[in-house]
């Protein structure tokens, strides 16, 4: 079991436990998923909107592709919640890989959930295929759409 580095950057204020009621009870998982990260995040502090508008806060995941366990491109790692309304095959197929820094989101945008997994999918069944090809493929895509199409997750 590869145990990857997590970076926390939330409010000290509340309980653990009712902060974890909270955001897996009462926020919508599949709304999460559309937008990505959660625009008005309570838990966010100050210091924490800086890293995440300059895209610090994925620097403990730069270091876990490093160590080798993600990869630079492939599909992020997620939550049990958020896992659980993935579709069962694919579920099975993002399990076959490890999980990557950029997703396959920046290549197509999707905007529903359900383009949300079909690009993934997408991704996934090209990679099994053409391991090399794709990840440069999509690397090319991917910067692409980040620096001349402004393309961020919320």
């Amino acid at each position: 079991h590869q145990v990857l580095l997590v970076f926390l950057i939330g409010t000290a204020d509340v309980h653990p436990s009712v902060r974890s009621w909270f955001w897996e009870e009462q926020v919508s998982v599949v709304n999460a998923v559309l937008r990505g990260k959660f625009a008005d995040d309570e838990r966010i502090t100050t210091i924490g909107k800086t890293l995440r508008k300059y895209w610090l806060d994925e620097m403990p995941m730069f270091l876990n592709v490093i160590r080798g366990d993600m990869k630079l491109i492939g599909v992020r790692p997620l939550s049990r919640q958020y896992f659980s309304i993935y579709p069962e095959d694919l579920q099975l197929l993002r399990t076959r890989f490890l999980p990557g820094l950029f997703p396959p989101f920046y290549v197509d945008m999707p905007k529903t959930k359900d383009e949300i997994f079909e690009s993934e999918r997408r991704y996934l069944e090209q990679y099994a295929k053409h391991p090399f090809k794709t990840d440069v493929k999509y690397f090319f895509l991917i910067l692409r759409n980040i620096f001349f199409r402004k393309a961020r997750s919320h």
